[in-house]
């Protein structure tokens, strides 16, 4: 971020400096332009490639608020002394395929971030029918809130007040894609 777009409801010419995930282009839902050929190819209105355009990739931006969590630390810890999995897929409900994730997010929760646990005796069993080993399955069982320090409640503050924090933290997109 930031990035270059020439909105059609613009006339197609008029260029728009965005630095966070927009809803221009009639996309629904959030996107932004991603780095490298990560995501959807083209230009999110037409399909197409632009030339005036630093980027040729882009993707949907996902989580609350739209593409932003912090930048991972450590590896994160949670309310019951847990480890969180280091990554860890899962399959959002605005979505409908499994997303890669590290460390904590709060994709589905929104305001309470929590992950994937490793190992089998600490952490809630999770009753999404996806949990588990084997194909198709993400691989784990067991989930936890993460500790206070992983929470981004000061983020989401700071976002309401229309301020951008900074450094600006890393925005994730649905195919696990980093914007512009």
């Amino acid at each position: 971020l930031p990035f270059e777009f020439y909105p059609q409801n613009m006339g197609g010419r008029n260029k728009v400096m965005l630095d966070a995930c927009t809803t221009l282009g009639g996309v629904s839902g959030h996107w932004c332009a991603t780095e490298g050929t990560c995501g959807r190819n083209g230009n999110p209105e037409t399909g197409k490639g632009d030339s005036r355009l630093s980027w040729t990739h882009w993707d949907k931006c996902v989580g609350e608020p739209a593409g932003y969590l912090e930048p991972a630390r450590e590896q994160a810890k949670t309310v019951q002394g847990c480890s969180c999995r280091e990554t860890w897929k899962f399959k959002p409900k605005d979505i409908g395929h499994q997303v890669v994730y590290g460390g904590c997010t709060d994709v589905d929760t929104p305001g309470t971030a929590w992950c994937a646990v490793d190992g089998h005796k600490c952490g809630t069993k999770s009753d999404d029918p996806d949990a588990g080993t084997g194909h198709g399955k993400y691989g784990w069982t067991k989930w936890d809130v993460c500790e206070k320090e992983e929470q981004p409640t000061e983020l989401q503050e700071d976002l309401e007040k229309g301020m951008l924090p900074y450094p600006v933290p890393f925005v994730r997109t649905e195919s696990g894609c980093s914007c512009m």
